[in-house]
């Protein structure tokens, strides 16, 4: 378990970074694609969705996964969504899932993680619950910050983060 508490530390920074990128696009931008790709919104949904989805690999499934895999899930267009959730409430989801899977994922036992997934998301590639949820919980968090950084350069809004 203590590659969890690691990912569990990364998680936390990520997230936390995800949601302050999203929280700092002006509000008259965060629904707008860019550069023919994904809106702020889209992805802000996107990443809230996949920490839901995360807390489904568990066994404990939300009712904004089925709300919300239309409209920000994979498949989805990922421009512009026609979607009542403002900013705001779109970002504390983000920050609310991701507190309640990170409770989750550090109790979960070594034989729920090492089960098969049973989900068409990336089965080959990532075929146990514990790998799948080892992306929810980094990589896709990481992909999706580098999209949400692009925009703000784009925006021309300096770094939140000075290294």
């Amino acid at each position: 378990m203590a590659q969890w508490e690691t990912m569990t530390r990364l998680f936390d920074l990520m997230r936390e970074m995800a949601a302050e990128m999203a929280s700092s696009i002006p509000e008259d931008h965060f629904n707008e694609p860019r550069g023919g790709s994904n809106s702020p919104k889209w992805i802000t949904g996107h990443l809230a969705l996949g920490m839901d989805f995360g807390l489904s690999l568990l066994g404990e499934p939300t009712k904004e996964i089925a709300e919300m895999m239309p409209l920000y899930g994979p498949g989805s267009a990922g421009g512009r969504v026609e979607d009542s959730r403002t900013q705001d409430e779109l970002v504390e989801h983000l920050r609310t899932v991701g507190n309640i899977l990170r409770e989750k994922v550090v109790s979960v036992s070594d034989e729920q993680l090492s089960q098969p997934q049973s989900t068409p998301f990336l089965s080959s590639e990532l075929p146990t619950v514990g790998d799948l949820l080892g992306h929810v919980y980094t990589t896709h968090i990481a992909l999706h910050m580098g999209q949400l950084s692009q925009i703000r350069r784009e925006l021309g809004l300096p770094s939140l983060y000075q290294f």
